[in-house]
Parts: C-alpha cells; structure tokens; sequence
C-alpha cells in the first residue's frame, strides 16, 4: 500500500488577509495616540496579532500507515490521534462546501461531526462508530488520497 502525508493549512487569501485589518488599525492609532481609544486599539491590535499568529502556525498533518490512518493539529496536539483501519466504518472524498456546513475554518464541530477545514473543496470523510471525521486536503496529493480511498475500499476482506 502507498502511504500519503498530508500536511494542510489556511489558505493563503484567508492568512494573508488578517494583515489588512492590522494596518488599518496602526494607522488608526497613530492617528489617535493617548486617547481612550488609542489604549482600546491597542487590545484590538494584539488580537488581531494573535489571529495572524494562528493562522500562519495552525497545520493539519494527515497521514496513513498499513495500519490506520493519523492526524495531528499543530500547535495544539502534542501527539497523533490514530484511527485504526478496523475502527472505520466509511472512507470517503467528499466534496462538499464545508464553510457553509459547519460555518468557518479551523477545528468544527457539529453533533458528532467533526471537521478540520481549511481550504473548501474535497474532504477525506472517515466514518468510525462514536463519530464522523472530515479532513481538508491539500489540492498537491488530493489525487493521492483518491487513489488510497479506491485501494482501500475496492479491497475485499
């Protein structure tokens, strides 16, 4: 079996877009130094700073062995979450429009639903008994991942 690596962050408009809202708001303070709400602009700022920080740090790490299939959240996850092959009851790619189904990017949850989005476009779908995992996909392996979903599924045991 071939193993596919995975590794999977914002995309880039949603990253590089946080950068806008940080100028306005230093040229605003500039403009506004010492006021009441320079010092409110300040909080806001660091916010936003942490916001470009998470985003530029937040990865997903998806990646498959002869014996399940693992994902990891960095920084957040200190070690993998392994899905053992026997535990999954439906692999799948799905392509969906996930930002609207679970109502942003990052970690989602919904019911038992659980989604790591960060672009929109296919999503690996991993079915196990306690609940339904989505994964984002990097567009590089995506044919990758199709190729390791037919292998898996087509296989009879």
């Amino acid at each position: 079996m071939n193993s596919v690596i995975d590794s999977t962050q914002y995309n880039a408009i949603a990253r590089w877009s946080i950068f806008i809202p940080i100028g306005i708001f230093l040229v605003i303070l500039v403009g506004n130094w010492g006021s009441t709400f320079f010092y409110f602009g300040i909080i806001i700022l660091l916010v936003l700073i942490w916001a470009a920080w998470y985003m530029f740090s937040t990865k997903l790490l998806l990646k498959t062995s002869d014996l399940g299939i693992s994902y990891q959240l960095k920084p957040f996850q200190k070690t993998e979450v392994f899905i053992p092959f026997d535990d999954i009851l439906e692999l799948d790619i799905e392509a969906t429009d996930f930002l609207t189904k679970f109502g942003g990017w990052g970690k989602r949850k919904k019911g038992n639903e659980v989604a790591y989005v960060f672009n929109d476009g296919f999503f690996l779908k991993i079915k196990t008994a306690d609940r339904t995992f989505y994964f984002s996909l990097s567009d590089d392996v995506k044919q990758k991942w199709k190729d390791f979903v037919i292998e898996k599924t087509s296989k009879t045991p």
